[in-house]
């Protein structure tokens, strides 16, 4: 299996990050305004997507945020799981974020262009849960 890695130095406490994950708000205002997000799902839509993507929360805690793709698009994310895992940073204050998007069948000629629209949210992530300024990805 294929898998999309990120480590991301973020100057913001766990609390912070888990909620910009979680809630309503915080998807709104750094991943996309089309965005329907309850303690169990995330109904999120796109610019020129047919359809939403469709994610089951699995888990949140104070140190980690697990999503699963339970929707039939897109087609190249069907049984995929996304993992936020949330550490004190070693070397400053802040935060360290390890992104995980896996279980993408080996090779997966899609998941370069997955990897790169992941790094360019983890820029909007880190922006949001470092200031509180919402800035969209997809708006």
């Amino acid at each position: 299996m294929a898998e999309a890695v990120f480590l991301v130095d973020i100057d913001a406490d766990k609390a912070t990050i888990v909620e910009a994950l979680t809630t309503q708000q915080g998807i709104v205002s750094w991943w996309t305004t089309d965005a329907e997000v309850t303690e169990t799902d995330l109904k999120l839509g796109f610019p020129d997507a047919p359809l939403p993507f469709s994610m089951r929360v699995d888990d949140v805690g104070p140190d980690r945020v697990v999503w699963s793709s339970v929707g039939d698009f897109p087609p190249h994310w069907i049984g995929t799981s996304v993992t936020w895992q949330l550490m004190d940073h070693p070397e400053a204050s802040g935060s360290q974020l390890l992104f995980t998007h896996g279980g993408f069948p080996a090779p997966d000629p899609m998941l370069g262009h997955t990897s790169y629209t992941w790094a360019l949210l983890m820029g909007h992530l880190k922006s949001y849960a470092e200031s509180g300024i919402a800035k969209p990805f997809f708006a």
